[in-house]
């Protein structure tokens, strides 16, 4: 292996275990202090297809799979804390309707949705927005159901 290779991969090598080792710090020193989190932010999509590059690229393809949607609400189902739920518009890509109503079937009780609007467009956004996400809410809970998504 050529040496100038060689050195600038050892030193990326350390550099990410420095890193880790870092992390796994704070992680420790939150468990000694008892300093839980809160809650957790959630969101529905991983959008940044990084097969190049860890960082975000400005102008890069964005890619909104279900499955991600559908693994992000699985593990929602697992966590001990409130979660606010964000992406669940797919950055506009998905039906309002069919998003607040598979949100608000995911939620539970103490968790929120966070969404980006654009009022630019459409002053009325925020309102019909959140007319949309309470008739998804009611018929969520009708019958005594919670937080009951279906894939």
């Amino acid at each position: 292996m050529d040496k100038t290779i060689e050195k600038a991969l050892n030193e990326q090598i350390n550099a990410e275990l420095h890193s880790a080792y870092v992390y796994l710090a704070m992680s420790a020193h939150f468990a000694e202090q008892n300093l839980d989190v809160d809650y957790y932010m959630c969101s529905y999509y991983n959008p940044i297809s990084r097969p190049a590059s860890g960082e975000h690229v400005s102008g890069s393809e964005e890619v909104y799979r279900d499955e991600n949607r559908r693994a992000m609400i699985a593990r929602i189902r697992t966590l001990s804390r409130p979660v606010i739920h964000y992406k669940i518009l797919a950055a506009g890509r998905n039906d309002p309707r069919e998003a607040f109503r598979t949100a608000a079937s995911a939620m539970r009780d103490s968790d929120a949705v966070c969404v980006g609007v654009f009022p630019k467009d459409n002053p009325r956004m925020i309102e019909e927005d959140l007319a949309i996400f309470e008739q998804a809410w009611r018929q969520s809970r009708a019958g005594g159901r919670t937080g009951r998504y279906e894939a």
